[in-house]
Parts: structure tokens; C-alpha cells; sequence
């Protein structure tokens, strides 16, 4: 489909928020509309009247929970309210089907203010590309324009600080997309580039994995010229052994933040409930981890959900409780039991 309108004159940008992680935890969800908020707040000083969000616009593939379901469609009616124009790529989160778009949790934004990517679309100079399945980035080496937006798998990119996306036979590669002279890209979590493709990173940090790297937020882009970011100033992870603990550490540490620390040292039980004290006491930090493991932390930090199937042991066990088949129990006290232990 091709148009021959210019796309933008000025875009806001931002990508993988993923509604309803972490088990639709309702801070999560919060922390997203903040974020929305926050957003639009920048939009609006920087006059952008366009709106480009490339991608895992929800986590799960399958279900999405009433309360997430609230949460993202308010957010999304406000983003639609503030912008002249909006587009919304089609994620991999964001499919039922991984190797399929025919079924998506996109579907409440099939109206005539959005401009929904479901398939390769062309608007003038400007390529949108929703996540590729078969051998459709075949149809991308045959293209080209000045910018290409899309939720893209390429190799040799870090998925987190530690890990980086091996290379796959007859997937795309960096030299398929020669033809466009800015690439961007939502899926991989951390900000990075190479060549001429951005990855523009997630808007704040979603898991440990995401430990020390602050650099999130959005992007603004006006047309002709490369991406400017904006960093936010959200949720955000740190994790570190016990015996490095120091001011790098603590200089860190707000109401927004999750500290892992891995108690690597012989130490008492009564010295790391004092520092869990004075974290939480002090700095009012959401949640404190002591993993009392005499390993390195760089052993721990090697892993990053790249889609929704490695679900850590917490989340498999809050998913049972919350499919139990019962009107025995409350299925939310016993998941508020298993959280505080």
C-alpha cells in the first residue's frame, strides 16, 4: 500500500512498554501511564504532532487481564488525543500467533485516528514495517526510502547489556536494509545502534536484566534529521554483589528503584537485614533482593526474555494460583501470601 503524503514532520517516538508485565502488576501498568504522561508532556514542548510507537504495545501473547486491558486503552486514548497523527507497529508481544499477524491485541485500535501497521506500508519517503514473519524481510532488501520504522530481529545486537542476538539462517541481516538511510527499531530493550539502524530502547527498565542501564525514554525526530533522545527518569535496576557495594551503588538508589544484592561474602544474617533497613528506610526503594549466592553477578545478569516462554519461577507460580478453579480460596491473598514470602 503506498501513499504519497510525507509521513511526519515532526515524530515523537517511543517503544516496548509492554502493558500488563510482570503478572499485570498493577504498579507496572501504573508506572506505564506515567510514563504515557510524562511523554505526551514532552511531545507537546518539543511540537511533535506525531505519534510512532514501534511495538509490544502488551506482553502477553495470549491473555490480556480486564485491569491491564483499562490501563492501555486509556493511555492509548490519550496519545491518540495528543497527536495529529499516530501510528502503531504491530509487535511480536503483540501477536497471538508468533509466525502469524492475523489475530493481535491491537485490534480496539482498528480506527480512522490510527493509522495501525499490519502488514509493509509506504507513506511517501517513509517504510513501516510490523514484525516480519516468513521470509517478508525479503520484500524490505527490494525497498528502500529515507526513514524505515519497525519491530526488527536483527543479529549481533544486544537483547541486555550482557547478551547478544546470535545469528539466524534465512532471517534479516543489517545489509538488507542498506537501502534506507535511517533505520529504527523497536524489540531489542537496550538504546544502541550500528550502521544506520537504532534501536530506541524500552521507555524505563523491566527487569534486572535491564541492571545499570538508565539510558531509556524517547525519541523525537524531526523530518531530514536523526533522532534526538530524551531520557525519563522511571523505574530503573541495579544489581551488584555484596562485597561492591559502594557509593556508585547508593548514588543511584530513589523510590523508583530495584536493588539485587548478591551476598557473595561471609556475613551475618543481622548485617544484610541491617542494610535491607537502611535501604528501605532511607531511600524508600521499591524492592530490595538479597540472593545470598557466593557467585558473581555477571553469572546471573546473562539472560533476557526474548519472547514470552522463559517465565521465571515467580511468574509460574503466580500463573497457577491465578488459574486455580475454585471458589475455595481467594486466588489474591494466596498470590499476596507467595509475593511476601
Amino acid at each position: 500500500m503506498i501513499k504519497q503524503e510525507q509521513a511526519f514532520n515532526k515524530a515523537a517516538i517511543f517503544t516496548d512498554i509492554h502493558y500488563g508485565l510482570k503478572n499485570n502488576s498493577e504498579q507496572h501498568n501504573q508506572d506505564c501511564d506515567q510514563f504515557v504522561d510524562w511523554f505526551i508532556e514532552q511531545a507537546n514542548i518539543n511540537e511533535c504532532e506525531t505519534f510512532i510507537f514501534m511495538g509490544d504495545w502488551h506482553h502477553s501473547r495470549h491473555t490480556i487481564n480486564v485491569s491491564t486491558l483499562n490501563h492501555s486503552v486509556h493511555s492509548l486514548e490519550k496519545l491518540i488525543d495528543n497527536f495529529d497523527r499516530t501510528y502503531m507497529i504491530i509487535g511480536n508481544h503483540d501477536l497471538y500467533y508468533r509466525d502469524r499477524r492475523d489475530i493481535h491485541s491491537l485490534v480496539m485500535s482498528k480506527n480512522k485516528d490510527i493509522h495501525l501497521i499490519e502488514e509493509i506500508t509506504q507513506i511517501g519517503d517513509t517504510i513501516f514495517a510490523p514484525w516480519l514473519v516468513g521470509e517478508e524481510w525479503k520484500q524490505l532488501s527490494q525497498m528502500s526510502s529515507k526513514y524505515l520504522f519497525g519491530h526488527f530481529e536483527f543479529p549481533k545486537f544486544l537483547m541486555n547489556a550482557n547478551f547478544e542476538m546470535p545469528e539466524k539462517k534465512d532471517h534479516i541481516q543489517l545489509e538488507h536494509v542498506d537501502n534506507f538511510e535511517y533505520v529504527y527499531s523497536g524489540h531489542f530493550h537496550k538504546r544502541q545502534e550500528r550502521k544506520n539502524v537504532k534501536y530506541v530502547g524500552s521507555p524505563f527498565g523491566h527487569n534486572y536484566a535491564d541492571a545499570w542501564d538508565f539510558d531509556r525514554g524517547m525519541g523525537t525526530l524531526e523530518w531530514g534529521e536523526d533522532i534526538k533522545y530524551i531520557d525519563y527518569n522511571g523505574p530503573k535496576y541495579i544489581s551488584c554483589n555484596l562485597s561492591e557495594i559502594n557509593d556508585k551503588a547508593i548514588n543511584h538508589v530513589d523510590e523508583n528503584t530495584y536493588i539485587k544484592v548478591v551476598v557473595d561474602i561471609d556475613t551475618s544474617y543481622e548485617n544484610t537485614y541491617y542494610l535491607r533497613e537502611i535501604l528501605t528506610n532511607q531511600y524508600n526503594v521499591r524492592e530490595i533482593r538479597m540472593e545470598n549466592r557466593s557467585i558473581s553477578i555477571n553469572e546471573i545478569e546473562n539472560t533476557q526474555e526474548v519472547d514470552d516462554v522463559h517465565d521465571n519461577v515467580d511468574q509460574i507460580i503466580l500463573n497457577r494460583l491465578s488459574n486455580i478453579e475454585t471458589e475455595s480460596y481467594d486466588k489474591e491473598l494466596l498470590a499476596e501470601i507467595y509475593k511476601g514470602l
